[in-house]
């Protein structure tokens, strides 16, 4: 059986981890070059801390990989919008990535409607 606590505090270092990373990173880009400096958060990926993260980004970016076969999708993508604006303070957000139609990690693709 899985213990809950240790899956979140698993989560937690890895979000963790990962934004000591992306900080190093960023020192370098930012001792040569003043351009923004981002990386793509995953719409509702709740194995990272996108508040932690978000005060050290220039301009929050997403993902948008909408199901064909959810007709509820749209409602995920309008939330997850959303989530982004307020990570952001209301500043306007940039999407890195969409996918239009089939992607190669989801189980079964259904084909996009005409």
């Amino acid at each position: 059986m899985r213990n809950p606590t240790h899956l979140i505090d698993f989560d937690r270092f890895s979000s963790d981890a990962m934004l000591e990373l992306f900080l190093r990173e960023k020192a370098i880009i930012r001792e040569h070059s003043a351009l923004p400096v981002t990386t793509n958060f995953m719409g509702m990926f709740k194995d990272v801390d996108y508040w932690s993260w978000a005060p050290h980004l220039d301009v929050i970016s997403d993902d948008l990989y909408p199901d064909p076969a959810d007709p509820q999708s749209h409602v995920l993508a309008a939330a997850t919008r959303d989530l982004m604006r307020s990570l952001g303070g209301g500043r306007p957000w940039l999407l890195m990535e969409q996918a239009t139609a089939a992607v190669n990690w989801r189980d079964r693709n259904v084909p996009k409607a005409r």
